[in-house]
């Protein structure tokens, strides 16, 4: 009998040294891509303008500034923002099984001790498809953020990467 993790620990160390550093750091970005985790997304509201929105947050253990970079290119890909006073508006997001081109999102950032917030939410009177078009909307919505998370850590780790070469 053998022990699995002795097999592959034996493994990885032969291989180390038979890579060079370029090939190791892959190794570890490798790795590490295997252990990413979404972190979880939150219900939460938020008052824009005035008047309170139902949405969903993750929490990104980063700077506002680099996750706002993130945010806006991934934003930019999937619809139009717009900035207004403290908040994104979005629109024409394309959300995976509920593209809803006339609704309208709501997003803002926060930060406290460099973990920044992202939140996101629909506007209901914006959307047409009426409360079964809506649920749908914010069911593809929480699972947007749920992407947002990984696709964040994996940003994170790739500059992490790029710092080190």
């Amino acid at each position: 009998m053998f022990n699995l993790e002795e097999v592959i620990l034996r493994t990885v160390c032969e291989k180390f040294n038979e890579f060079n550093m370029g090939k190791v750091v892959f190794f570890i970005f490798l790795s590490g891509a295997l252990t990413l985790q979404a972190q979880s997304v939150k219900q939460q509201s938020q008052n824009i303008n005035s008047k309170k929105y139902a949405g969903f947050s993750v929490t990104l253990e980063d700077t506002i500034s680099k996750v706002s970079d993130f945010w806006d290119s991934y934003l930019n890909e999937l619809g139009k923002r717009r900035k207004k006073r403290d908040f994104l508006e979005v629109s024409e997001l394309k959300l995976p099984d509920a593209y809803y081109p006339e609704a309208a999102y709501y997003s803002r950032l926060t930060e406290k001790d460099s973990v920044t917030s992202v939140w996101i939410a629909l506007d209901p009177e914006t959307l047409i498809a009426g409360e079964e078009g809506e649920e749908l909307a914010n069911n593809a919505l929480e699972s947007f953020m749920e992407g947002l998370s990984l696709s964040y850590e994996r940003y994170a780790m790739e500059l992490k990467i790029m710092e080190t070469e």
